[in-house]
Formats: structure tokens, sequence, C-alpha cells
């Protein structure tokens, strides 16, 4: 799905840069040059379906300023995300009244991109949450209709669906109208509000609705009108209006809603929505129209709908006993799953007997240990279902050789294949590297994840940046880990919505700030006491254990925030189901495994057509990001580029272009060489290059190793590449800088058909 974003910056560079941001395919950006410009386009967009997902606004800028646009953006009630940007991060009325306009996030000057990025995900993941979250309602509220009143006639059945749009759409006026398999006549049935005003009934005529549902069906499309042409015009019209079509097999049908200007106007996921209602009363209506045909078969269904009434009763009654089993399986199967070690502190309680949470840990394999937090949507048995493959998955880790942003994505990707629309996972997934120090962390639609040094002072914070699992496929799953470096004694904890949004009898919530009070008083005093303790018993300042003598983060640092959180909530139970985990960072208790290969990272991509044709080195700027953690690697990045770009030149003209590449060996060939390598890009219509760069540490040593595959015929590396170095420039087909490359790396070998080649660069530890 495009993500809709408008930038607003009276500065051109500014808009230009802010633009480049945003150049995945997913997005879609358009540019204003003040607030004035902003608001017409975004007026312009809002009487259609592509409307704008985030507006992302300078606050300075002549004519109208970013406060200013919120001013009119809430007085029109064009409700969107706002992103501001400002200098003036110091300065809290200028904060505080950014935030009183509505405004969803800030960026501080100068912008980082990375930081914009982050805060655009945590924005667009809120907003599809409380999206999926408002759809999964409707579906259920439509389902107890027809449960409820299974054998009600379908015009009283029409009237109660009319009224739950009323409701969830946030209108005044609602209408359904069925069109005869002529396409002749419609019947209409409608349904208004108690503030169903005058007005509205004057302009919502029959003719006017018929004309509207005609309308939509002849262009097969959701239509929206929010009848906002300019601020100056912004309530001279009484009604806005969505419709949406629906085609069934006997005819065709329509649903219309309006309002006045008392609420918000129509955004492109309220249309999303109310093509969901019709998509779930849509078999209702094929029913209808079979009973309308004659009165036998009125009375043939009606004796099928008895004997499904029976057959549905029967059917629940297995399907009790069959839930009660489940629910069994499932509690030991939930039971069983690898959970809390010795620096694991645990707490979980679910709503029902079957919790929608999970918490799975690995052992240590070779100085690295693996977790996942999960939260499914909602809770009990069907919740709790989409922690089997989750499981299977979890279960494979067998050493130290996965990443977390492979194994994330693995697990979005079978969600997303298993789990029906609407249900879907806020996940944390956490990788412990006890060698380095170092914590990886995947998080999506959880709190932040908290990381306390042994004195309980927060030292990181750690953003959702990535939407919920299942929600999006695999060409769309961002798999960017956080890196944060630990030390001894450090405990990071990591938990489910349940424990903030729980609310006390006041309906307040316990909220993120309490969690992170009590957990770092806890923590300060839990260390206070370790160490007075090992005074008394260690008066003298002998030698003690470093394990135990130094740094206490350990164990039941969480018992004090359950015991406070359920005296806040008092009578009142907790919303969802609750699960914290707190992990202690004690590297000297983990047995290190010596003399061992370690995976650190590793990366594989494969750059199609398209990105070969506009010449892209983004690679390098890949790359540049994977090595940033290691500062022994910044001082060797040059040759690090150079061994990759040469490798991946030779791939593309050698391989992909088919180039000849003794051209190059003359100068007077050397402007041919290139005019047919314009050419070849030009004509280029398929091809791939695959790159696979694995990080690799011994104990002495560590070793980088690329892999680059092309999609060429290769060449006979078996007996070119016996050539001496001073011979090989005259005749190797991959290109001049190989014999430079064999004297950088450790190692360069060709494979396959000689369009694979492998270079080994390697380095001693610090």
């Amino acid at each position: 799905m495009t993500i809709h974003i408008l930038v607003v910056d009276d500065d051109r560079l500014t808009r230009t840069i802010l633009s480049s941001y945003f150049s995945k395919p997913q997005y879609q950006v358009d540019l204003a040059v003040d607030g004035k410009d902003a608001l017409q386009k975004i007026i312009d967009s809002n009487n259609t379906t592509e409307q704008y997902d985030l507006v992302i606004t300078d606050i300075e800028m002549p004519n109208m300023n970013g406060i200013e646009l919120m001013n009119e953006m809430n007085r029109m009630d064009l409700m969107l995300p706002v992103m501001a940007i400002t200098a003036a991060t110091d300065d809290k009325n200028i904060i505080i009244n950014l935030l009183r306009q509505g405004c969803s996030e800030y960026v501080p000057k100068p912008i980082k991109k990375e930081d914009l990025l982050q805060r655009t995900q945590k924005i667009l993941s809120q907003k599809a949450l409380k999206s999926s979250k408002k759809e999964l309602e409707i579906h259920k509220e439509i389902d107890q209709i027809f449960i409820q009143h299974p054998t009600e006639k379908i015009d009283l059945q029409i009237q109660r669906f009319l009224t739950v749009l009323l409701s969830f759409m946030k209108s005044d006026f609602a209408a359904y109208g069925s069109v005869d398999s002529q396409n002749h006549n419609i019947s209409l049935q409608t349904a208004s509000s108690s503030n169903f005003s005058t007005a509205l009934h004057k302009t919502l005529g029959s003719y006017t609705l018929k004309k509207l549902g005609k309308k939509c069906l002849e262009t097969s499309s959701i239509l929206i009108n929010n009848n906002i042409k300019s601020p100056a015009e912004a309530f001279m019209h009484p009604v806005r209006f969505a419709a949406v079509p629906m085609y069934l097999q006997s005819y065709n049908a329509f649903f219309i809603v309006a309002s006045s200007h008392r609420h918000a106007a129509y955004s492109h996921e309220d249309s999303i929505i109310l093509k969901s209602i019709a998509n779930h009363i849509a078999p209702i209506l094929e029913i209808k129209s079979q009973m309308d045909e004659s009165e036998s078969q009125r009375r043939i269904v009606q004796d099928h709908l008895e004997y499904s009434n029976k057959e549905l009763m029967k059917l629940n009654e297995e399907l009790q006993l069959g839930q009660q089993l489940a629910e069994s399986i499932f509690s030991n199967i939930l039971a069983d799953m690898p959970a809390a070690s010795n620096n694991i502190d645990l707490y979980m309680k679910p709503m029902e007997k079957v919790g929608g949470d999970i918490f799975l840990s690995t052992p240590v394999f070779h100085n690295r240990q693996y977790m996942i937090l999960g939260d499914f949507t909602g809770h009990g048995l069907a919740a709790a279902i989409g922690a089997v493959p989750v499981l299977n998955i979890f279960s494979k880790i067998r050493d130290n050789s996965h990443s977390i942003s492979d194994i994330a994505r693995e697990i979005n990707r079978e969600l997303k294949k298993l789990l029906p629309t609407g249900l879907f996972l806020c996940a944390g997934l956490l990788e412990i590297d006890y060698d380095a120090d170092i914590l990886h962390v995947w998080l999506g639609g959880l709190p932040d994840l908290l990381v306390f040094d042994s004195n309980g002072n927060l030292k990181h914070r750690v953003n959702s940046r990535h939407i919920p699992m299942a929600i999006i496929g695999d060409e769309a799953f961002d798999g960017t880990l956080d890196i944060i470096d630990i030390k001894t004694g450090d405990s990071f904890y990591i938990f489910s919505d349940g424990i903030i949004e729980s609310q006390n009898d006041d309906e307040e919530m316990f909220g993120q700030e309490r969690v992170e009070k009590i957990l770092g008083r806890t923590i300060a005093a839990s260390n206070e006491n370790h160490h007075k303790s090992s005074s008394d018993t260690n008066p003298n300042n002998e030698e003690t254990d470093k394990t135990d003598g130094k740094v206490n983060c350990m164990v039941n640092n969480i018992a004090p925030l359950i015991s406070t959180f359920n005296d806040f909530c008092g009578k009142t139970p907790p919303g969802d189901d609750i699960t914290i985990a707190g992990i202690c960072y004690l590297p000297e208790r983990i047995i290190k495994q010596k003399n061992k290969r370690i995976t650190e990272w590793k990366l594989s991509w494969e750059i199609g057509v398209e990105l070969l044709k506009q010449s892209s080195s983004i690679y390098t700027e890949l790359l540049s990001l994977c090595i940033e953690p290691y500062p022994a690697l910044h001082a060797r990045k040059e040759e690090l580029f150079l061994v990759l770009v040469e490798l991946f030149t030779n791939a593309f003209e050698h391989g992909v272009l088919a180039l000849d590449a003794t051209l190059k060996k003359d100068i007077a060939t050397m402007g041919q060489y290139f005019i047919k390598r314009e050419e070849a890009i030009a004509n280029l219509e398929s091809g791939w290059i695959n790159i696979e760069i694995e990080l690799i540490k011994y104990d002495e040593k560590r070793e980088l190793i690329i892999n680059i595959t092309d999609c060429g015929s290769g060449f006979d590396y078996k007996n070119e590449c016996c050539l001496a170095l001073s011979d090989l420039d005259d005749v190797t087909p991959s290109g001049r800088g190989l014999p430079l490359l064999k004297s950088i790396c450790d190692d360069i070998t060709f494979m396959g058909r000689g369009n694979k080649v492998r270079a080994v660069y390697s380095w001693d530890n610090d």
C-alpha cells in the first residue's frame, strides 16, 4: 500500500533533501512551499481516496507558518498526523503549543535521516494499529447481528447494519440501496441519528442518494466528498458523504454514510472500513435475493435456515468441547515454551486460561542468546494459536549463526501467510552478544525497551520503529536493528502494553512513566542492599567472587512493580494479558566457548534490473551501515569499499552486460568501451547481481567474506586464474582491478561457472 506524505518547507533545498529520505517505492511524496500551499493540497486530496497519511512541516515559514497550518487543519476537521520540524526544541512553550495543536511528533534541527524515518514509522504504526482495532470492532458488531438474529427478516437486519454504520462511522445519516437486475429501479433503506438536521434532510433526498449510488457503481470505486474547496468554503456546504459499491451475483447495491460538519471529515481509512462492512454484509444479501425469487424458494431457504440453526447448535456444542480441549492443549504448549533462565526475571498473567502473549528464550549458543516477547491481537485461544508458528521458528535456533533480523522476517512471513486479516503480532526480538557486549533489538508495536545500569539509571530507551508482524508482506518488511552497547550489571526490560494500558477504578492508566520509575528505584535499592550485604560479610575487603561481589542486577526486580500495579488497579481487572521480562547482563556467568567460528552478521541482497540500470552504489551505503558498530573497521572502510565496488563493477560490466574486457586494455579503444557500456545499460531488460556479505569472528581475528554472483555466462577461471599476477592484467575477463584486490585480500576465489567470486578480508582482533 502506498504511503502518501506531504512535506512543507519554504526552503527548496530542505524540501528536496526531505523528499529524498522517502525514496523507497512504498512512499509517494508531495511538496508544499508554505502552510497556505500545504492547506490547499490537503483540501484537494480530502475529497478523494488519495488522502495524505502524514504531513511533515517546518514551523517558521512565510504566508502561513506550521502552527497556523495546524490551527487551520483543526478548524476544518482535517484530522491528519503532523510531524513538526523545529530548531527551538529547548523552548518548552513552542513544544507545548505544538502538542496542543495536535502535533504527533517533532523533529529537532538539524534533521537526521534515521531519526526522521524512525519517527515516521512510529506515527504510521500507531495509525495502522488504531485502524485495525476499529475494523476488528466493527466486524465483531456485524457478526453479532447475524448470530443473535439469524431468522430475522433481512430488511430488519439491514436496518441494524445501518445503525452500526452511524455509530462506528460517526455519521448522522446512512443509506442502503439495491438496484434490480436491469439497473433501472433502486430501492432505498435509510437510518438517521437524533442530530439529523433539516439541512441534511433537504440535501439528501432520494434522487441525490440514487444518483450517488449509481455513480459509485458505474465507476466501480469508493467515493468520498467532504465538500471543502478552500478554507473560506469549509463550512458552507452542509453535507459530507462517503459511498461504496457492492456487486452481488443477482444484483448490485451500495452503502452511503453522511454527516454534518460537526463530525470530522471522512478519511481514506473510513472508506476502507466502509468497504469492509459491505463485504461482511454481502453474503446475507445474497440470501435475500434468493428468498425474493419466489414463495417456494423462500420456504426452502427458511427450512434450510432452521436445519442450519439446529446443526449450528450441534456444531456450537462440539466447538465448545473442542475449545476446552484446545485450551488445555495450548496451555500445555505455552507452558512448555522455553522462557525463563537464571538471567531472566519473567512475569506472565493471561486474562483467560490461554493468553495471547508469548515469551521465548534460547540457551546461550557460543556466547549468544536469542529472545522474543510477543503480544497477539486480543487474548484467549484465538490469539494463542498464532504462537505455534512462532514457537516452530524459534525452536530451530541451534547455534549463534542466526540474525534476529532474519528471524523477524521469517516470523512475519509465516504469520502473514497463516493469520486472518486483523490478527497481528506486536513483537520484540533480542540478540545478546556476550563477547562484544552488544544488544541487538528489533521492536515492532511494543512499548519502549528500557536499559538500566546497576544503579537504576535509565541508560537507553529503544523505541518501536517497526509496525507489528503479519500486517505487511515480505517485500515491505523492514529488518533494521537497534544496536545497544551494554556492560556488566546492566539490565533491560521488555513488556507488552497490557501493564501500561490497564486502568484503576478512576479510569486512570498505569502508564509507562510509572513502570520506569518503579524499576529504577527497585534496581537501585537492590544494588545498594547487595553492596551492604557484601560489606557486612567481608569487612576486611578480602577478594570475592567477581560475579557476586561487584554488581547485582538480579533477581525479583519485577516483583515490586507487580505489587504496585495490583494495588493501583484495585478492583478493576487488567484489560489485557500482562507480560514483562527483565534480563540481567552478567557475562562472567556465561561459560564462554573458545576457538569457535562465530557469525556476527550476514547480509544477502539481490539487485534487480531497475537498480542495475541506475548504476546505483547503494550497496556501499548498506555495507557502511553494517560496519558502523565496529570501530576497528572504520579505518579499513576505504579498502573494504574498494573491494566491494571492484567486484560489483566486474560482475555488472562483464557478467550482466557481457562487455569485452579487452577493449579497456588500450587507450585507443577505451572510449569505444564506454559507448558500448551505455548502449548495453539502455537496452538491458533482465539481469541480477546477488551480494552476500558475512562477518566472522575467531579468537584471534575477524574475517569479512564477500560473495558476488551474477547472471552472466562466466569464464574459464580454472585455466585463466592460474596465470601469474604479472600476466593477469592482460587476460583477466573480470577487469584490471583484480591484481590489486589480490594484494589487499587474503584470498580471491572464483566459483560456479566463473560467475561467482569470493573475497576474504581479515584483520586481528583488538
